[in-house]
């Protein structure tokens, strides 16, 4: 489950009180607790982020090239999640 920092106010409990009627909100208070745990986006041609690519075929390569470099500045920052990164993603992935 994913978490942010809005999540504990009073903006987030409201959405999941409208969510109980509202499938829209619902849908997008779902979207706010259970995101895919990658993203890869063209922000020049959908600036928006609506389509991720990090399935991609084509895009293979230039995802594993942002995933090194994402674990090489975890690494340099000290990051407390580094070694999770590692195992449950770029172990993952590499497979």
């Amino acid at each position: 489950m994913f978490k942010n920092e809005p999540q504990a106010g009073l903006t987030f409990k409201a959405m999941q009180e409208t969510a109980k009627t509202d499938p829209a909100i619902a849908a997008r208070v779902k979207l706010f607790l259970y995101r895919v745990p990658e993203e890869f986006y063209d922000v020049e041609s959908d600036p928006n982020s609506l389509k991720n690519l990090i399935d991609d075929p084509a895009l293979k390569d230039q995802v594993a090239r942002f995933r090194q470099e994402l674990s090489r500045q975890m690494t340099a920052s000290d990051d407390p999640l580094t070694e999770r990164f590692r195992k449950e993603i770029l172990q993952a992935k590499s497979r």
